[in-house]
């Protein structure tokens, strides 16, 4: 009987457990299941191209293109391949005036009503809706294309890309080849340096020629941002959002007491100080496409003028300048390029459209149609037939860092900062006084805007 009695222990023991590792791989089982339905609920579902449909709405900007016909022609190519893969979706193009942009885009993004599917923009602008977390990450839409890319830093917030970049414009030195040789300048051994460029101006004044050098722009339109920048130094940082300008900074004492010596010395006009406008003055392009001048600072779209293709002397251009040999050589740009709010419907149809957009093909035909140049390395020099491009794409390939946002407090402190960098340059201000006020008013504003946060 005992042994029975064991027996049968031992058999209801075993029955328990049998009965106990089934129903833990039934839970097992129902987790496992429920896990699997959970991941595919949250994954968002994958549609065939050719049966999406809907309506795209693209907000374009005129972009340099001789007339608005010419941008929408440029557009409906793109859709056209668009519709290969997606020939339910219908895109409509609004071109929208430069005047009325930013107002229209911060309406419908703050209320949400009539937001479109991509938006034209440029980096401070996208930068405003990025922060409210407004607009959707491109970085997986563009996975495969990142490293074709020109302008990501500045298409980028917070190291995500929030601009599929379309336009890239580009700055150059350009000199006067023919009075090179008369200085004995070697114009395969352009200036990089401050001081080198000091010396150009020094030799070239003993021959009587000034360069237009252009005090009247801030630095990432007159080509002293690369200065800065080279050294890791602005008048508001981007990264830590602190005033550096300053009497105690080496490189702005630096640089604004050769911008005052040049002044000075008499190695550039005087209009380049006094003269208002977003580019050179019309006396000093004028002069410099005459042979008079011996340097300017000009963009990709200028050195595209036919007066300056077909000018009665040979020239070069040559990199933008850097502090010093130990510095980082940096280009400066400008981006434009397309965003896609949150509240599109078709996000994932849109993204499509941009890439095709922004392609080695469809870019090298926005940058043949407005002389800025392609954000495609694989693009190469689109530009064959025009002197010099070959030359600045060869430059923007070997800087060591391309960029060309500033701080918004800088930028809407545009006017003050002029008007005390013309103090200094006309002698109405020491250069330690001046740039102590550019600190205080800079350190002003960014309060402002950090209280009202």
């Amino acid at each position: 009987m005992q042994k029975l009695g064991k027996i049968f222990m031992l058999v209801l023991v075993m029955t328990m457990l049998a009965t106990f590792f089934a129903a833990c791989e039934s839970n097992e089982a129902d987790k496992s299941t429920s896990q699997a339905i959970s991941t595919t609920e949250n994954k968002e579902p994958e549609i065939d191209p050719k049966q999406a449909s809907g309506t795209i709405e693209l907000w374009v900007n005129p972009a340099g293109f001789q007339s608005d016909d010419l941008q929408t022609a440029w557009v409906q190519t793109a859709i056209d391949e668009f519709n290969m893969s997606y020939p339910n979706m219908k895109v409509n193009i609004t071109v929208l005036p430069w005047a009325d942009s930013a107002t229209k885009k911060q309406l419908v993004m703050s209320t949400g009503k009539g937001v479109p599917d991509a938006m034209y923009t440029f980096p401070e602008e996208m930068a405003t809706f990025a922060a409210n977390d407004q607009l959707v990450p491109l970085d997986d839409y563009f996975a495969e294309e990142m490293s074709d890319l020109i302008g990501v830093p500045d298409s980028s917030y917070n190291g995500k890309l929030y601009i599929a970049p379309v336009l890239l414009a580009t700055y150059g030195m350009v000199y006067n080849a023919d009075i090179l040789a008369k200085i004995g300048w070697d114009k395969n051994k352009l200036p990089t340096t401050l001081e080198e460029y000091d010396k150009f101006l020094e030799l070239s004044k003993e021959k009587d020629y000034q360069s237009y050098i252009q005090n009247n722009l801030y630095d990432n339109l007159s080509g002293f941002s690369s200065v800065l920048w080279s050294k890791d130094t602005d008048y508001i940082t981007l990264d830590k959002g602190q005033v550096e300008v300053g009497k105690d900074n080496v490189e702005f004492k630096t640089l604004y007491t050769y911008l005052k010596s040049w002044v000075d010395k008499g190695y550039t006009p005087m209009d380049s100080v006094t003269n208002v406008g977003s580019a050179p003055s019309a006396a000093g392009i004028g002069d410099f496409y005459a042979g008079k001048l011996a340097s300017i600072y000009l963009s990709g779209i200028q050195i595209k003028d036919e007066k300056l293709q077909k000018a009665p002397f040979d020239w070069v251009i040559g990199p933008a300048l850097k502090f010093d040999d130990t510095a980082k050589s940096v280009g400066i740009d400008i981006v434009g390029g397309f965003m896609i709010p949150k509240a599109s419907k078709n996000v994932e149809a849109t993204a499509e459209l941009l890439k095709i957009m922004t392609n080695k093909e469809h870019g090298s035909a926005f940058a043949l149609g407005t002389g800025y140049m392609p954000t495609r390395k694989s693009a190469g020099n689109v530009f064959t037939g025009l002197k010099g491009y070959d030359q600045l794409a060869d430059i923007y390939a070997n800087y060591d860092e391309v960029r060309g946002v500033i701080h918004p407090v800088v930028s809407a402190d545009f006017n003050p900062i002029l008007q005390i960098r013309q103090k200094i340059m006309l002698g109405k201000s020491s250069v330690e006084d001046g740039l102590e006020e550019m600190k205080d008013t800079l350190q002003k504003d960014l309060d402002k805007v950090n209280s009202s946060k």
